[in-house]
């Protein structure tokens, strides 16, 4: 495996989707290296409507180092920043109420970053590492469409326990049916 041809490929698929969220007026920009820490670089969107509450999010997305020649898979990652103000009171609350909410979701997590001042959804595809352009392209496609997805569908949940408009019962009630509870 030639790691060089796979940090171009990588970077010229995160330059199309880049291309094409701005020809769809999606606020996006590439970030190298230098300016996100990621080798390939990251692909950062700004959502101006995310969940029914049309709240403002952040997206990266971005694949994971190749570690050795002899790698089979990569990583694609999807995170997004829900709020960047968390109420440190809340963080039990939060914790709990993700358990819940990552056990019933299909894929990816819900989750408090390292400085506990993030809400974040996170989702990582795994893809064979030789894949075409075409098909990884259309799989990445995929992962950050899914992430938007799930991310969009519980913000509301997510951010209103934070604010305190929903608490712990209220995440049980969404999340687990009467029929799990017997």
């Amino acid at each position: 495996m030639d790691i060089e041809k796979i940090k171009k490929q990588r970077e010229k698929l995160l330059q199309k989707a880049n291309e094409e969220l701005k020809d769809e007026l999606i606020p996006s920009v590439i970030k190298d290296k230098e300016e996100s820490g990621i080798e390939d670089g990251v692909l950062a969107i700004l959502f101006d409507e995310l969940g029914s509450n049309s709240d403002e999010a952040f997206g990266e997305f971005f694949f994971s180092p190749v570690i050795t020649d002899e790698d089979e898979v990569q990583y694609f990652n999807c995170v997004i920043v829900l709020t960047q103000d968390i109420d440190k009171d809340k963080l039990p609350l939060l914790y709990e109420a993700f358990a819940y909410i990552n056990f019933y979701i299909p894929y990816g997590a819900f989750a408090i970053d390292a400085d506990h001042e993030s809400i974040v959804y996170r989702y990582t595809q795994a893809l064979p590492i030789r894949m075409k352009d075409e098909d990884l392209y259309a799989q990445i496609q995929i992962a950050m469409g899914n992430a938007i997805s799930m991310a969009d569908t519980n913000a509301n949940i997510v951010l209103s326990l934070e604010d305190g408009t929903m608490d712990l019962e209220d995440v049980r009630d969404v999340f687990i049916t009467s029929g799990d509870e017997e």
